[in-house]
């Protein structure tokens, strides 16, 4: 999914902030129903915008970072996509395990094993760049294995 965010004023970026945040208000809530480990998780997670240097989404561990805009354009259920997305990044500690490798090798070999497991179990609504049923069986720690599929 292309995602190219707009020039906004302050008033149209709040607007749409408060809309978001029901958006997410809603999604987590789906996932306690239907995924109760992921909405566990969620509600466990800060959200926040950062429309200044998030295009889509991120976390530390601790926080749901995430892009107004973005978030504007998605489904409640490819919320909850994104959300799960980010919580099985902390649940798989690719936060910590990076180590010394390639920051953007690392994150998508990372994104094909979590978007695996998401695709698998029916999480949220498809909202994937990343995804291959091949490296099902692959962990991060083997991500030029993972690329060259």
């Amino acid at each position: 999914m292309s995602f190219e965010p707009k020039e906004l004023t302050d008033k149209e970026l709040a607007t749409m902030r408060t809309e978001v945040e029901d958006k997410i208000t809603v999604a987590r809530i789906g996932m306690l129903l239907r995924h109760p480990f992921f909405g566990n998780m969620a509600t466990r997670l800060k959200i926040e915008a950062c429309d200044d240097w998030c295009p889509t989404a991120a976390t530390d561990g601790r926080r749901l970072f995430y892009n107004t805009q973005f978030f504007n354009m998605l489904s409640e259920r490819q919320i909850e996509f994104v959300i799960a997305h980010e919580i099985m990044h902390c649940v798989y500690g690719h936060i910590t395990r990076r180590e010394d490798r390639d920051p953007q090798l690392h994150n998508i070999a990372s994104d094909y094993i979590v978007n695996n497991l998401l695709v698998r179990e029916n999480i949220g609504a498809r909202l994937i760049r990343f995804q291959s049923s091949k490296i099902s069986n692959m962990t991060v720690g083997h991500p030029k294995r993972c690329m060259m599929i």
